[in-house]
């Protein structure tokens, strides 16, 4: 029995969110993106030990419906390359897809930090810092014999999850810590929406704010809703069908709270229709404080919501030549197959009998009253959460 080498690489990923229960592990039987990324590193036999072993970290957390096209894991996984130091030795056998390396080789448990664990005193410039370090490792790597870890893992995952790309990080690199930026976009189609409404309030989330009021506050291990949005954007995406314009919404910042964009989102929504003006934005974000109670309004569907980008400046993904075709191939079949389901619900909607009343006027005479957001009931505000927590 020789050696088996290490490294501590980052995954890339891409997933869409309506199967599963969220990104994170949970216990049981719920279906997430990591208990199938887990299942596949166990049945190609990458991952040595358990993931405490293995240093895994995340860079985000989706919620349940969510999508991700570039979640990002860095984690140890086994390599051909034997000549690399830094990288720990366990006694194994020689990588094979197919090698038996006894049933004690994965573990289920994930090495969750604390909720309450805090970011370094700045996050932005440790992150900054880790830059050349970051540079120097993964564009100065061989590929030429190390295992394909982008094909292997597309060889077993299911079809809504693919790795894109994989690279040497350097010891003590954390896919949460380490990142800079995290952007998200949130897709709509835009029919009788006020978009320029729309892009008024949403330019007010610019710069650090207060966001208690555009999240679902937890008290008991969040305790600064303070947060930095750098880019907030409303553009038309390249997609339209009968009539219909698809447009986006592009946030980028640091670090964001538990829903916050899908909170951001409805409330845009609420203006975009109408029935809140632009100004609600100011009032929700300056009036914010301990003692402040945020307003009951329901969350936008987590359907259209995408974590577009993790931002590390010194990380450079490759994807074999050969595993790029693959990737491709298999998008392109997915996208067939969505145009040719959009085509089915189109050609449905040409049968319907044509009457004086569109359709969208009928269903707004349908829609409930809407009630002002400053009108509304509350919920408990921080210090009321906090107060029954310590009861």
């Amino acid at each position: 029995m020789t050696a088996a080498v290490t490294r501590l690489v980052a995954l890339k990923i891409i997933y869409w969110g309506r199967r599963f229960q969220g990104f994170a592990f949970q216990p049981g039987s719920q279906v997430t993106v990591e208990s199938e990324l887990f299942a596949a590193l166990r049945r190609t036999r990458l991952l040595i030990g358990d993931l405490t072993e293995a240093n895994y970290s995340r860079c985000g957390r989706t919620d349940k419906g969510v999508s991700a096209i570039g979640q990002v894991v860095a984690l140890r996984l086994r390599t051909n390359c034997k000549t690399l130091v830094e990288n720990a030795s366990f006694q194994s056998d020689t990588y094979s897809e197919n090698s038996a390396v006894g049933d004690k080789v994965f573990s289920s448990t994930v090495p969750e930090p604390a909720e309450t664990e805090k970011f370094p005193v700045d996050r932005v410039a440790a992150a900054i810092a880790c830059r050349g370090l970051e540079e120097s490792v993964s564009s100065n790597f061989e590929t030429e014999g190390e295992i394909d870890y982008v094909g292997v893992l597309n060889r077993v995952l299911p079809d809504d999850i693919r790795i894109v790309g994989w690279c040497p990080v350097p010891k003590g690199f954390h896919a949460r810590f380490s990142c800079l930026y995290r952007e998200y976009k949130y897709f709509f189609v835009g029919r009788k929406l006020d978009i320029s409404a729309m892009k008024l309030a949403a330019s007010k989330f610019l710069g650090e704010h207060d966001f208690r009021n555009f999240c679902k506050m937890d008290a008991g291990n969040v305790h600064n809703y303070r947060r930095t949005i750098t880019d907030l954007e409303i553009v038309p995406f390249n997609t339209s069908w009968g009539g219909r314009q698809v447009w986006l919404m592009r946030v980028k910042g640091t670090a964001f709270l538990w829903h916050q964009i899908r909170c951001m989102a409805a409330v845009l929504f609420m203006v975009g229709q109408g029935y809140e003006s632009p100004e609600i934005v100011d009032e929700l974000l300056v009036h914010a404080s301990d003692t402040s109670r945020k307003p009951q309004y329901t969350m936008a569907s987590e359907k259209p919501l995408v974590l577009r980008r993790c931002g590390f400046q010194g990380l450079q993904f490759y994807c074999p030549p050969r595993a790029m075709k693959q990737l491709q191939l298999h998008l392109e079949e997915l996208l067939d197959e969505a145009l040719v389901h959009v085509s089915l619900i189109h050609e449905a909607l040409q049968e319907l009998p044509l009457s004086g009343v569109s359709a969208t006027e009928h269903i707004s005479k349908l829609k409930p009253m809407h009630i002002p957001l400053s009108q509304r009931q509350t919920e408990p505000s921080y210090e009321d959460r906090k107060t029954k927590l310590l009861a």
